[in-house]
């Protein structure tokens, strides 16, 4: 888009940035493996299994007593 409006300088900045963040970006790979080895998760209290926006829109489920329970 930036090129597209003709901003040479704009597009040239973005893409360097790209590409450094490219090359920077393999140096968070352990990290990132420890974060999720160590993540936990938990159910929620009142949290369902299901999509209230799917309900509505796909199954169209209009009426809260509608819902899958």
């Amino acid at each position: 888009m930036l090129l597209l409006k003709h901003s040479w300088g704009d597009f040239c900045a973005v893409y360097r940035a790209r590409h450094a963040f490219r090359k920077w970006k393999k140096d968070f790979t352990a990290d990132r493996a420890a974060i999720q080895a160590s993540r936990r998760v938990e159910t929620v209290s009142g949290q369902r299994a299901f999509s209230l926006l799917w309900q509505y829109y796909v199954k169209g489920r209009k009426r809260f007593s509608d819902l899958p329970w």
